[in-house]
């Protein structure tokens, strides 16, 4: 078995994140001008994609959602991070009305998130999520097929979101040990025991 790959997409912020998959990142570069490249180590394309030797995260407001689904229940959860402290967070089960998942959670939890940080004055934040469709939805890069995908871009146009704050997307590999992002994963998944 050959070593495990990872690659980074440093720019655009769009598809800024970290992919385990050569042939997604290849479609997400094609016809853009991209900064990407190729890592043996988790620990080395994170230095690469967020910068990690430089403090570009102090004094940010970070945002980390996720979504679960177990013992047909959809759990939802978020956290709001300041110099690695938790401001606010949240998990709650959601009633499953479209017949959801994890997704239908990791969705939910982004527009909690984002109305907790709107009531809280926040005017920036950066949004960590490990679903790969949660920013490109949010962004109206892709159109919902699925009745949960097309409500939730319908929430997100009704409520202004993009007027009232301003959200970069980070997309990062579920399950690697990444301690907020691990942490709110359990938060969604111990809210449906």
């Amino acid at each position: 078995m050959g070593k495990k790959k990872y690659y980074g997409i440093k720019s655009p912020d769009s598809i800024r994140g970290i992919y385990e998959n050569w042939e997604e990142v290849k479609s997400l570069v094609k016809g853009v001008n991209a900064i990407y490249k190729g890592f043996s180590t988790i620990e080395d394309v994170e230095e690469f994609v967020y910068e990690r030797t430089n403090p570009i995260y102090e004094d940010k407001y970070l945002i980390f959602v996720d979504g679960s689904f177990n013992n047909n229940k959809v759990g939802s959860a978020f956290a709001i991070i300041k110099n690695n402290k938790i401001l606010a967070e949240d998990s709650f089960v959601y009633q499953n009305k479209f017949n959801g998942n994890n997704i239908e959670g990791e969705l939910n939890a982004l527009i909690y998130s984002l109305n907790k940080a709107i009531s809280m004055g926040l005017k920036e934040v950066i949004l960590f999520h490990d679903l790969e469709m949660t920013s490109h939805l949010y962004n109206g890069d892709w159109n919902g097929k699925k009745t949960s995908t097309i409500e939730f871009q319908k929430i997100i146009k009704e409520n202004k979101y993009k007027d009232k704050i301003k959200v970069d997307f980070v997309k990062v590999v579920s399950h690697t040990n990444k301690k907020w992002n691990e942490y709110v994963d359990k938060l969604a998944y111990n809210i449906t025991l």
